[in-house]
């Protein structure tokens, strides 16, 4: 056989193969997970929380009381001891950990971006599965958060869905709520503030103009304002404050599971 025909031999094979290629029934990548996975029917609340410091958690060696419920939690669960956050902007390291990517391969690094709409994502594979994931919250449905998988719900202020479909609570669920209370401004108010903050903690009036913008302040732009050292003791207290506050949010959620029977398969 000359070198021509097998030339020609060896390209024909490459479009068989090709074609065969192109059109043979391939199951989709989706396909394959779904009949793999396993369904385990548990429920999973999801709660994250906003500029969250673990050195202000009692089952990290904090000596205050800012987190009784949280504690139980570390010590009837699992602790994990290290945690590597994708980035200091939230968007971005909440679609890392929902999709357990780096942030250089999901792509959402600002504003504006989202992850590659085609990608079959874990949510939508719980979904597909049979569980409810509904959206709560506004900022879920912003660009960054889209394409997850979540589904449209009625968006809540506080975590009251399970309370609202008492009796008839669809299962199983994914339920995500992310806290906000320990970020800017820390403003939490009675009892949180009394059993933390004490007004003799601000040492001058120069130290309570910078301790205001704490407590009132969404945003503090590092050239506005110069803290001090005099300012640490009473801006840690307003933070331990909003710690006690989410560690309560914490516990109204698993006080709801409870009372619909839902403690014991989430």
């Amino acid at each position: 056989m000359g070198m021509k025909k097998l030339l020609g031999f060896a390209v024909a094979a490459a479009v068989l193969v090709c074609l065969y290629a192109a059109f043979r029934s391939v199951p989709s990548p989706k396909d394959e997970i779904l009949k793999k996975a396993k369904l385990i029917p548990y429920n999973i609340l999801y709660i994250t929380s906003e500029s969250f410091n673990l050195r202000h958690l009692g089952c990290y060696g904090y000596p205050k009381p800012t987190s009784p419920t949280v504690d139980q939690l570390a010590r009837e669960g699992v602790l994990f001891k290290q945690m590597v956050n994708a980035s200091a902007w939230t968007n971005e390291s909440l679609v890392s950990a929902f999709m357990s990517l780096e942030s250089g391969i999901h792509g959402v690094i600002t504003r504006s971006r989202n992850i590659d709409p085609k990608w079959y994502t874990p949510i939508e594979i719980l979904r597909d599965l049979g569980y409810t994931v509904p959206r709560f919250q506004g900022f879920q449905n912003d660009q960054n958060h889209s394409f997850l998988g979540f589904e449209d719900a009625e968006f809540v202020t506080q975590f009251d869905w399970i309370e609202r479909h008492s009796g008839a609570v669809p299962q199983p669920f994914f339920l995500w709520w992310h806290a906000l209370p320990t970020h800017l401004p820390y403003d939490a108010g009675e009892p949180y503030e009394g059993m933390f903050f004490r007004d003799d903690m601000i040492r001058s009036e120069a130290s309570r103009a910078r301790i205001q913008r704490v407590r009132k302040d969404s945003v503090i732009y590092k050239s506005s304002v110069t803290f001090r050292p005099e300012d640490a003791a009473a801006i840690s207290a307003l933070y331990d404050a909003e710690i006690r506050r989410f560690d309560d949010f914490v516990r109204s959620a698993i006080d709801s599971l409870k009372k619909e029977g839902l403690d014991k398969n989430t």
